[in-house]
C-alpha cells in the first residue's frame, strides 16, 4: 500500500522564509529529483501564513513556527526505507542542515484517503493557481489526539466531527473543493529511519493531517469558520493547543501518476477507488489526484458508509470518562479507563500487585491461584536453538496453513533471511471447541483479572476502547467477529520484561487468507492481527517489535489443533504482508526466542484452563 511521509520543517537561524522556501524549491527540489532514489511523488507546500493553538493559551506550547510541509510518497514501506538509508547516504539527507532547523522538524508517516466533499469544483478554470482543478490554497491541518482518546477511537470521532463542523459551517461546506484524511499508521510507523533522516530530536505525534483546498486566499476565511465549529464540538477528543494549521501553496518536485482510459472511456487513475471518476485535467498529487463523484447507481464508499458509525459513536461514547451511556452499571463496564489513564497504570499494573478486595470478590478470582502447569519438557526443548530457516514460511505463504497435513516447521524459531523473526507453535485441546476459542478471546477483554488469570506468571493486564467495548459487549455481533478491528491493550512479559503491547486484532480475509477455501476441515476458528510493543518504561509511541500474529485452529482426531504463526517485524497492507525493518536489519534473537517459550507456556496453560473456565462462564459476558 501506498506510503506517505509528511515533514514538517521550520527555516535554519539567519535566513528569511523566502530564502528558506527559495533553496527548498530550486536547490534541495533540484537534489532531489537528481537523486529520485525510490520516490513516487514529492509535494512541497510552502507556507503562506498558520496558527498554532487556541486563542485561551496564553503561550505556545511547543515550537510553532513551521515554513514548509514536504509530503514523500512511496509504493511501499520497503521503498520508503530503501530512500531513507541507502547504502551510501544520500546528498538530499545531508543538504538540511543549510536550510532548515532541523532537531524541530516534525514527521507523519500516513496512509491518506479521499473524503467525499459537498461542492467539488465543476469545471477546470486555470485562474484558480498552480494546482488545477481543486484550487491555489491548500490548507494542512495537523491535529494532536488528547491523551485520554484511544488512538483506535481517534480517527472515528475526528469524522464524526468534521461532518458535524461543515454542518455547522456552512460557508466552509460551501468553498472546500477536496479533502484528504491523511492518517497516522501506528502499525508502520517504525520511523526510526525516518527520524534519522530528518535530524529530529523527540518530534511530537500527529495522529491525523488533513488537507483542506480552496479556490484561493481569500477563502481562507472558511477554513477558519470550520475550524472554530470543529473545536467547539463536544465531547473534546484533540489536544487543540499543540494543534496547528497552515496556509501553503503546492509546490511539484516529482510526481509521477499512472494514468489510464477505463471501460467507459472515462480517464482515470490506476489507482482510483471503485465507482470514483476522475478528473483528467487535475493533477494534483500522488494517489488523490482525481476529483469524488460517483458514477449513476455505484454503491457508497466505505468511508461514507462509515461516517455514520463514526456519528453513532460519537454521540454513544462518552470519550474521557470511557463510560458508555444508557447502559446499567456492571463490573464489565465499569472497567473502562481512557486512554491517558490506562497508560500512566500500566506501570504498577506490571508489576502484578495482589488483587484488591473488589477483583478477589469476582468469581472467577480463585483461577489465580492455580498452579500452573509447566510446558512439555521435549516440546519446550525445541525452542532451545533457531530451527533452519529455509524450512520456514514467510507471512506470504499464509495460505499453506490451510492445506491438508503439516509443513516442515510446526515448532520452532528462527531469524528469516530479511531479518524478519519467525515463530511457530503446534498444541493439541482435547478438551477444547472452536466456540470455547471464540468466546475467550473477546470475554477476556473486559477485565484485567480475566487476562491475569489465563497466565497469571506474566500476564499483568488488558484494556479495550469505549467503541470496542460497546463491540463485545453488543449482543448482536456474531461471537466469531466481536473482536475484528478490536484493539487489545495487553501488558505482558512475553520473557524479555513487561511491555504494552497493542494487538489489533482482523477478520481473516483482512488478515490475508483465501476465503474460499476458509471452511472445515481446514479451519474452524481464528484469532489472528497485527500489533507492536513498547517497553512499560518506555515515555515515547515509537515502535519496538511491530508483528502478524496467527492463530488458526482445526479439528482433528483427538480433540482441536492449535497452530501459532508470528512474524515479527511485519505489517499487514490490505491483505498482503510487508517487512517494516529497514535494511540490514533484524529482529533480536532474545526478543523471538522470547516470545516463542512465551507462546508456549500460556498455551500449556490453555489446554486445562480454558475448559474450566467456559463451563462456569461461557453462556454470558457480564458476570
Amino acid at each position: 500500500m501506498p506510503i506517505k511521509l509528511m515533514a514538517a520543517s521550520r527555516k535554519r537561524p539567519g535566513l528569511t522564509r523566502a530564502d528558506y522556501q527559495r533553496y527548498l524549491e530550486f536547490v534541495h527540489g533540484t537534489i532531489a529529483r537528481r537523486e529520485r532514489m525510490k520516490i513516487r511523488s514529492y509535494i512541497q507546500n510552502h507556507v503562506i501564513d498558520g496558527a498554532f493553538g487556541t486563542l485561551a493559551d496564553a503561550t505556545h506550547q511547543q515550537v510553532a513556527d513551521r515554513d514548509a510541509v514536504v509530503e514523500l510518497c512511496f509504493d511501499n514501506f520497503t521503498d520508503m526505507l530503501a530512500t531513507l538509508e541507502p547504502a551510501t547516504p544520500s546528498a538530499a539527507s545531508q543538504d538540511g542542515k543549510f536550510f532548515a532547523d532541523e532537531c524541530t522538524n516534525v514527521i507523519v508517516m500516513a496512509e491518506e484517503e479521499e473524503l467525499p466533499v459537498p461542492r467539488p469544483l465543476g469545471a477546470f478554470n486555470p485562474g484558480l493557481g498552480i494546482v488545477e482543478g481543486v484550487g491555489a490554497l491548500k490548507v494542512l491541518h495537523f491535529v494532536m489526539r488528547d491523551e485520554e482518546v484511544y488512538p483506535e477511537d481517534f480517527v472515528a470521532a475526528w469524522r464524526a466531527a468534521h461532518e458535524l463542523a461543515l454542518e455547522k459551517a456552512p460557508f466552509a461546506r460551501d468553498q472546500l473543493r477536496r479533502c484528504v484524511l491523511n492518517r497516522r499508521s501506528r502499525a508502520n510507523d517504525n520511523d526510526g529511519a525516518a527520524r534519522k533522516h530528518f535530524k529530529m530530536v523527540d518530534p511530537p505525534v500527529y495522529d491525523i493531517v488533513v488537507s483542506h483546498w480552496y479556490d484561493t486566499l481569500e477563502q481562507a476565511g472558511a477554513f477558519r469558520q470550520y475550524l472554530d465549529a470543529l473545536q467547539s464540538i463536544s465531547p473534546r477528543f484533540a489536544d487543540w493547543s499543540r494543534s496547528f494549521f497552515l496556509y501553503t501553496r503546492q509546490v511539484v518536485i516529482i510526481r509521477d501518476t499512472p494514468r489510464l482510459f477505463d471501460a467507459t472511456g472515462t480517464y482515470a487513475t490506476a489507482l482510483c477507488l471503485p465507482g470514483v471518476v476522475a478528473d483528467p485535467r487535475d493533477t494534483s498529487g500522488y494517489r488523490c489526484g482525481l476529483r469524488l463523484a460517483r458514477k449513476p447507481n455505484s454503491p457508497p464508499h466505505k468511508h461514507l458508509q462509515a461516517s455514520n458509525t463514526a456519528l453513532a459513536f460519537h454521540a454513544s461514547c462518552a470519550i474521557h470518562q470511557g463510560a458508555t451511556t444508557m447502559q446499567p452499571a456492571t463490573v464489565e463496564r465499569e472497567s473502562q479507563l481512557s486512554y491517558g489513564a490506562w497508560r500512566r497504570s500500566t506501570r504498577a499494573k506490571s508489576r502484578q500487585p495482589a488483587l484488591t478486595e473488589a477483583q478477589r470478590s469476582r468469581p472467577f478470582a480463585k483461577y489465580l491461584d492455580d498452579p500452573i502447569e509447566a510446558p512439555d519438557p521435549a516440546h519446550f526443548a525445541l525452542m532451545d536453538e533457531p530451527c533452519d530457516p529455509a524450512k520456514a514460511i514467510g507471512p506470504e505463504r499464509i495460505n499453506d496453513l490451510l492445506d491438508p497435513g503439516y509443513l516442515e516447521v510446526e515448532i520452532g524459531w528462527c531469524n528469516l533471511p530479511d531479518g524478519t523473526g519467525f515463530i511457530a507453535n503446534r498444541m493439541l485441546y482435547p478438551d477444547i471447541t472452536a466456540e470455547m476459542i471464540d468466546w475467550w478471546f473477546a470475554w477476556h477483554t473486559l477485565e484485567d483479572l480475566r487476562y491475569r488469570i489465563w497466565y497469571p506468571p506474566q500476564h499483568a493486564g488488558i484494556m479495550i476502547s469505549p467503541a470496542s467495548r460497546a463491540r463485545i459487549l453488543d449482543p448482536n455481533i456474531p461471537i466469531a467477529q466481536k473482536n475484528w478491528g478490536v484493539v487489545h491493550h495487553v501488558t505482558e512479559n512475553c520473557d524479555n520484561g513487561m511491555d504494552n503491547i497493542d494487538i489489533r486484532f482482523m477478520s481473516p480475509q483482512d488478515f490475508g487468507f483465501d476465503m474460499s477455501r476458509w471452511k472445515k476441515p481446514h479451519v474452524a476458528a481464528f484469532a489472528g492481527g497485527e500489533g507492536w510493543a513498547v517497553s512499560v518504561d518506555k515515555t515515547d509511541e515509537s515502535i519496538t517489535a511491530p508483528a502478524l500474529m496467527c492463530h488458526i485452529f482445526r479439528e482433528v482426531p483427538g480433540g482441536l489443533e492449535h497452530r501459532t504463526r508470528f512474524w515479527m517485524g511485519c505489517r499487514m497492507s490490505q491483505g498482503r504482508p510487508e517487512s517494516t525493518l529497514p535494511p540490514g536489519v533484524r529482529v533480536p534473537r532474545e526478543a523471538v526466542q522470547g516470545l516463542a517459550r512465551h507462546n508456549v507456556k500460556e498455551f500449556t496453560r490453555f489446554k486445562t484452563f480454558l475448559p474450566r473456565v467456559h463451563a462456569e462462564f461461557g453462556d454470558r459476558f457480564e458476570v
